[in-house]
């Protein structure tokens, strides 16, 4: 007779809906991207219900020596059998384990009437993260189970009492680490059964299982913070190098960020190491361009110091060959010489005072530059990671 019974069907007890009982082990976790707002998990997912039509109405004969937990692990046995039609509701991808055998089992306890199935699954789960504060986030990720078809008026889904969610001693993540664990419920109301001439609405069981990590910031702190800072001190070399060292005084920085219409803690950062470096390239901009007119004025000083001399020479070649000489010739010579020294002093102040700009701006920004950083630093810091903890 027991081989004639019917299965399929979801089990109808006595009073109130079907109580599921939900719990997983997870095997390990990582992958957290967030280029695509996902993490990966690896669990044994277990579920359990009881079923009046798999217990054994009165103890069979020789029972001492019949094992009252049975185990199936033929898939084609367990189709005939009706199991709770769970899904990962946020889950992007899923798949089950199928080295050697496929890795799931049936337990049926003839003496209660209770049904076990546990299979091994990985999943690509989705994860809306927040990363204002990146790389010194902590996120909250969550795996969500519903029922797909069944209202909570025929079956209602519950963790288990004890050690709903377990992890796997040995889990270490490269980039995160795992702070907390907790399970919710996330039960809500849908539409089901949508035609043109009706809609009907019903609350349907939903399970939430929240991973909550934090970041680990010593990764960041020597792949970027560390360089950025390197990048931006070394750069303050220019101030101490002779502004005609054109190739000495450049520098670059580069990057790769997670994808995100808004800005992150690291945008701020490398905002601010930006604009270090061009203030350094504008200060060296204005430096090199003093300097440039310090030199062209100091040219065209010694050109007219070169030019006086010359005339000067001339005119004692004339005077020791002509025994006499014009008054009005001697004082237009001695004109010119007055003038042109005029304009050579003239010249040379101009070049002494952009020599003087330009050594008065690379000493300022000897100091300038780095206290502004450090301020900024510390503003940061206590911004982003120490206030926001």
């Amino acid at each position: 007779m027991e081989a004639q019974q019917d299965y399929s069907t979801i089990p109808k007890p006595s009073s109130g809906p079907l109580d599921v009982h939900v719990g997983c082990y997870v095997e390990s976790l990582g992958g957290f991207r967030a280029s695509d707002m996902s993490f990966e998990v690896d669990m044994y997912f277990r579920v359990a219900w009881k079923d009046e039509r798999h217990k054994w109405q009165s103890r069979p004969l020789g029972a001492a020596n019949v094992n009252e937990l049975q185990v199936l692990q033929d898939p084609n046995k367990i189709s005939t059998i009706w199991k709770p039609d769970l899904y990962f509701k946020n889950a992007k991808s899923s798949q089950t384990q199928y080295i050697m055998t496929p890795n799931f089992a049936m337990y049926i306890d003839k003496m209660t009437g209770i049904l076990s199935y546990s299979t091994r699954v990985q999943l690509t789960v989705a994860c809306n993260m927040q990363l204002h504060r990146y790389p010194m986030d902590s996120q909250v990720c969550a795996l969500k189970v519903a029922s797909y078809g069944h209202t909570t008026e025929e079956m209602d889904v519950h963790w288990l009492s004890e050690s709903p969610v377990v992890f796997a001693q040995d889990i270490q993540l490269p980039e995160f680490y795992v702070t907390e664990m907790t399970t919710e419920s996330c039960a809500a109301l849908h539409n089901y059964s949508v035609s043109e001439q009706q809609v009907r609405t019903g609350n349907f069981s939903c399970l939430e299982a929240r991973v909550h990590v934090q970041r680990s910031l010593g990764y960041h702190i020597v792949q970027t913070y560390l360089p950025t800072t390197l990048i931006v001190t070394i750069s303050w070399m220019a101030f101490w190098i002779a502004p005609q060292a054109v190739p000495a005084r450049g520098t670059a920085i580069r990057f790769a960020l997670p994808p995100v219409s808004y800005a992150k803690a690291i945008d701020f950062w490398y905002g601010a190491c930006m604009l270090f470096l061009f203030a350094g390239l504008i200060e060296f901009a204005l430096v090199s361009n003093w300097t440039r007119l310090a030199q062209k004025y100091g040219d065209l000083a010694n050109g007219n110091q070169q030019r006086a001399r010359r005339r000067q020479s001339l005119l004692n070649v004339f005077k020791r060959r002509q025994s006499s000489r014009d008054a009005d010739e001697e004082t237009g010579v001695a004109i010119d010489e007055k003038i042109q020294s005029v304009i050579a002093g003239s010249y040379r102040m101009l070049s002494d005072l952009n020599a003087s700009k330009a050594m008065q701006a690379d000493r300022c920004s000897r100091f300038l530059f780095p206290f502004t950083f450090i301020v900024l630093c510390a503003i940061y810091w206590a911004h982003f990671y120490f206030l926001l903890i």
